[in-house]
């Protein structure tokens, strides 16, 4: 009878460290799945903040180009033209008026006013 006790306290405490060993491992294997974690999380923060960047540049040269295309089709276009007349009703008769006074056309006769555009 003394010898199963001391086969089973040898058992038991086996048992024992197969169970710690276990565990160790388990922490072992959490701690470095969460410094993985920690690190990829902070390369895609990086990342996020280089896109961000880039998206600003770009935004940027966007916003930059537009505006010269948009002051280019303002040199382009005659003051006073289509897009004017259609937002205003009366620019188009100060236009016409305008253009006769500086000699660029001809005046204008009573029915062009009043045609629609």
């Amino acid at each position: 009878m003394e010898e199963d006790i001391k086969k089973a306290r040898r058992k038991s405490t086996q048992a024992g460290d197969d169970l710690m060993c276990c565990v160790d491992l388990h922490n072992q294997a959490q701690s470095k799945c969460f410094e993985e974690m920690v690190t990829t999380t902070l390369e895609l923060e990086q990342l996020e903040v280089e896109r961000v960047e880039m998206i600003q540049q770009h935004l940027c040269q966007y916003t930059q180009l537009q505006q010269e295309t948009d002051m280019f089709n303002q040199s382009m276009v005659e003051p006073g033209g289509p897009t004017a007349w259609k937002s205003e009703p009366g620019q188009r008769q100060r236009a016409v008026g305008q253009r006769a006074q500086n000699g660029q056309h001809s005046p204008c006769r009573h029915g062009d006013l009043d045609t629609p555009v």
